[in-house]
């Protein structure tokens, strides 16, 4: 079996600590759409199939409903992706509403990683970040509630100036959720 890695590139505004290829230009959406579509088209192998799928970005939670169901489709159009298969969206938590999240789920996401990155607002701010901590935690509890079983959180440590309680304090938090997966990188 194999794994399939969508990265969307697109993102609201760009995070002071963020390295991978990422534009804010969230208007592209259409147009990165109809790229994916050929670049997919291109790629599509009936012999190959997927038990996995892995939408990160970027950040792919911004992505309007009807792109989101467009990504999907044309996804499922071009590759063979088992019905069991895993499907992970990745997630800025000022972009989970109750509306998205069920967006998530009817499109057929099951995992959620959530680039929480912190549960300092202090932190957030300095990192760029469009949410604060309550919103996080406000976005964790969203998730749950649509049925996402299967919750997996990010935190940046070793910030400038960040003392080992304030780590220690964000990890607490984010185990409070009870998270599937956490990564502190």
């Amino acid at each position: 079996m194999h794994g399939l890695y969508v990265h969307v590139p697109l993102c609201r505004s760009k995070c002071r600590y963020c390295a991978f290829y990422s534009v804010a230009r969230p208007e592209q959406q259409g147009a990165w759409l109809e790229a994916l579509a050929r670049e997919a088209a291109r790629h599509a192998d009936a012999d190959r199939r997927f038990d996995t799928l892995y939408v990160g970005g970027g950040t792919p939670s911004q992505l309007e409903p009807q792109s989101i169901e467009r990504l999907v489709g044309l996804l499922e159009q071009s590759f063979t992706i088992e019905p069991s298969a895993e499907r992970t969206i990745e997630v800025n938590p000022a972009d989970a509403t109750a509306e998205t999240a069920r967006c998530w789920r009817q499109a057929g996401f099951d995992r959620v990683s959530v680039g929480v990155q912190s549960f300092d607002d202090a932190e957030l701010r300095w990192l760029g970040r469009r949410h604060d901590a309550e919103q996080a935690a406000r976005s964790l509890r969203l998730l749950r509630e649509a049925g996402f079983d299967e919750l997996s959180m990010d935190l940046v440590q070793g910030l400038p100036d960040q003392s080992t309680e304030q780590r220690l304090r964000s990890v607490h938090e984010a185990l409070a959720f009870e998270p599937e997966h956490l990564s502190c990188y």
